[in-house]
């Protein structure tokens, strides 16, 4: 089950991770803050009694519940919440009755079977126009300026430098930063045409794929850089995904 809080978050209860759709940054949730989220999302019309809890998260999965056990996962869920980002009180306390999700919590819930790789979300939301903004992807466009200057011309005026290593499969070029090894380039490349069906390379292409790390108060994030153009129309499409590791 996937649940949207807010088209901010986005928590995913098969991974057990609480992620920022904005930034990529992201929280692996222990499995009883897991549970414990969960419950409260499926059940956010309703106050849940701490007997409620007590029953759903910890008995019966061989948890000790107490008072002081259930007040440390909240307070870690809603440390959870605010390092994320989220600035709304997502998780409420009733007085002498248990927890509920805000009213005021915008929550979407998801059924659909997700993709088993991880970058599928994320090559979703760039194809979908509807939903792009440029300050999501100025990480993109400063490596585009920084390490793609040839993409600003004609694919005849491309240079043929040094810090460009350049790849030919059937009728696709690849271009890749010199540093990459072919493993590399491969990897990319299985990576996006595992999610956007096979590469082909039987009508005149150019491929850009590029590596970059960016650094938030959560850590560093890898990220991949996939951008396929067609010579005949010069249009182009670009895909940009969090490596699983350091999602």
């Amino acid at each position: 089950m996937i649940f949207d809080i807010e088209k901010l978050l986005q928590f995913d209860t098969e991974n057990a991770t609480l992620v920022n759709q904005m930034t990529g940054d992201s929280i692996e949730l222990s499995l009883t803050s897991a549970r414990l989220l969960a419950e409260l999302l499926n059940h956010r019309k309703d106050v849940l009694s701490r007997e409620e809890i007590f029953q759903s998260v910890f008995d019966q999965h061989g948890a000790r519940s107490s008072n002081s056990n259930l007040n440390q996962y909240i307070s870690i869920l809603r440390k959870n919440f605010f390092e994320l980002g989220m600035e709304k009180d997502v998780i409420v306390t009733i007085p002498r009755v248990g927890f509920r999700i805000s009213e005021s919590v915008a929550v979407n819930a998801f059924n659909e079977k997700r993709a088993d790789n991880f970058f599928t979300e994320d090559i979703k939301a760039v194809k979908k126009q509807s939903d792009f903004h440029a300050v999501h992807y100025l990480p993109i466009i400063i490596l585009l300026l920084m390490s793609f200057p040839f993409m600003l011309f004609k694919p005849e005026s491309i240079p043929d430098d040094t810090t460009t290593k350049k790849v030919q499969q059937g009728k696709c070029i690849i271009f890749s930063p010199s540093s990459f090894s072919d493993k590399d380039v491969n990897d990319i490349i299985s990576v996006t045409t595992q999610n956007t069906g096979k590469l082909d390379c039987s009508i005149e292409k150019e491929i850009y794929i590029d590596r970059l790390q960016i650094n938030s108060a959560l850590g560093t994030n890898n990220q991949m850089l996939f951008i396929e153009c067609i010579s005949s129309n010069n249009k182009c499409i670009s895909y940009y995904f969090r490596e699983k590791e350091n999602a």
